[in-house]
């Protein structure tokens, strides 16, 4: 329930930066004002509040001002039939079951109330207040000397780390911990001191069933006053803690795991020595592997594809977004796969590689075609990838599952139907990989992916087990039942069984 319901949310999301990206976007200092409409006077005094051309203060204006169009907040609320807005309060949900009788209530509809584009609501008090506090906390910094401007500008100067409402967390932070301040004084180390204050959230403020209820792009003080989280607002309430004391921090976000559902986001911070520390050890427990993984930025990143190519032309969801940087390569061993495509797609110009997650294949990283060739770069290990094409909400196989082995051959896993092998699983393998309870005589079916999911064999549960002897050498297999499960992961089999 709760895993379908996030990804229909980051659905909406992903759809909505396609509209925003093709009005907006991001550019000239005249081109923001010219999108504020009649907000362009605050964002003019802003702009005109630091005349000094050549100041550091004002370049940084300037540089919040000519991303402004990559920034919008949307805000959303449960409603009845009849109209009526619910109002919601987690706090009151005590126990998990509760929630999902709340977000499976048939009555219950989830409505956008408002979309906040910055560049037409953010006031110049606003800004001119972020400034100047994220100079002072620089400033007053103990490790002020290790942290160059250009990552000061990205990762501390910034007055929103995502989407969420705007709120003048700078101030929310010191007059609610007013202490922290004079204890950070001891402290030359940024990643110390963010440990010291993260001592400070993770009593209560962690990840909690109830948190699914709220409104996405939570401000601040929502976050503070339900006490409760996803992962990703609570990375965001940890970055803006730290950037509150001049700590140059941002979000590490696994858009999706690689061989297991859903993905994560976890709070990192920019040690003295140039090198990202994670706040949260919890990215790679349970030997997950990310397919990629993203470092959030509050400025255009020219390698995205969203920043090279034009607005009106489709991309896939996670892909439209040109706020990020790639950072796989700082968790673990990476390769790059080069291959040529199988068939080729009229005009198509890139290849995307995808993995497979809530029962889709969703693509994370991309490639420009040359002639039939592509390079993934810096794709992790021992995770499955889809070279695909994308058009009009669609997917289409450019090739066969592929993956890099740890000696860094890359293994493409095309179905070979001349040979076929038997494979045995016990029921309570079956019940694990369809996150559900299998009893004697359920059917289970054997399908292989070419071209889609290709129905191979179906069997009963006999003996708290099951055989299939249709199994095509090589090849990318999934178990189902007799209703389909969005949870199940794919496997291989050489030898033994590898799940994906």
């Amino acid at each position: 329930m709760k895993k379908q319901f996030i990804l229909v949310v980051l659905l909406l999301l992903v759809s909505l930066v396609t509209i925003l990206r093709y009005f907006y976007g991001t550019g000239t200092t005249e081109q923001v004002l010219a999108s504020a409409g009649e907000n362009k006077v605050e964002l003019k005094k802003t702009l005109n509040h630091y005349p000094d051309s050549l100041s550091l203060k004002q370049d940084a204006a300037t540089f919040l001002i000519n991303n402004l169009g990559l920034h919008y907040t949307i805000k959303e609320s449960w409603y009845l039939p009849n109209g009526e807005r619910k109002e919601i309060d987690p706090r009151k949900f005590k126990r998990k079951k509760n929630v999902e009788a709340f977000v499976n209530d048939k009555r219950l509809v989830r409505k956008r109330d408002s979309l906040l584009y910055h560049p037409r609501v953010l006031q110049s008090d606003f800004l001119i207040k972020n400034v100047d506090l994220a100079f002072e906390s620089w400033n007053n910094a103990g490790w002020k000397d290790s942290l160059l401007y250009n990552d000061f500008r990205e990762y501390v100067l910034p007055y929103c780390v995502e989407n969420e409402m705007p709120e003048d967390f700078r101030t929310f932070f010191h007059e609610k911990y007013p202490h922290i301040k004079d204890s950070l004084k001891k402290y030359n180390d940024p990643v110390q001191a963010a440990r010291y204050i993260k001592r400070h959230f993770s009593i209560w403020h962690w990840y909690r069933d109830k948190s699914y209820v709220l409104s996405n792009n939570q401000s601040i003080s929502e976050l503070f006053k339900y006490e409760s989280t996803d992962c990703t607002n609570y990375a965001i309430l940890l970055t803006m803690a730290f950037r509150s004391y001049g700590i140059a921090a941002s979000m590490n976000h696994v858009p999706y795991w690689g061989n297991t559902n859903l993905g994560h986001c976890i709070s990192a911070v920019l040690g003295n020595n140039g090198k990202w520390v994670n706040m949260d050890h919890s990215l790679f427990a349970y030997r997950r592997r990310p397919g990629k993984v993203f470092r959030s930025t509050y400025s255009k990143q020219e390698w995205t594809l969203a920043a090279k190519v034009a607005s009106t032309v489709e991309l896939p969801p996670l892909l439209r977004n040109s706020r990020y940087r790639d950072v796989t390569a700082e968790f673990g061993p990476v390769a790059n796969i080069s291959l040529a495509v199988d068939t080729l797609w009229s005009e198509q110009q890139y290849v995307f590689a995808s993995v497979y997650n809530m029962g889709h294949w969703h693509a994370i990283h991309w490639s420009k075609l040359n002639e039939k060739n592509y390079c993934f770069t810096d794709m992790v290990k021992k995770v499955v990838y889809l070279p695909s094409y994308y058009r009009d909400s669609y997917y289409e196989q450019a090739g066969y599952p592929l993956y890099v082995d740890d000696n860094d051959s890359i293994i493409v896993l095309k179905p070979n139907y001349k040979k076929q092998l038997q494979i045995e699983f016990t029921a309570r393998t079956v019940g694990s990989n369809l996150r559900k309870r299998v009893k004697e005589g359920d059917k289970i079916y054997l399908y292989v992916w070419d071209k889609g999911w290709k129905y191979m064999e179906q069997n009963k549960i006999t003996d708290s087990k099951i055989i299939f002897k249709k199994l095509p050498e090589s090849g990318l297999f999934k178990l189902e039942g007799l209703e389909a499960s969005n949870q199940a992961r794919p496997f291989t089999y050489t030898d033994r069984i590898y799940w994906w």
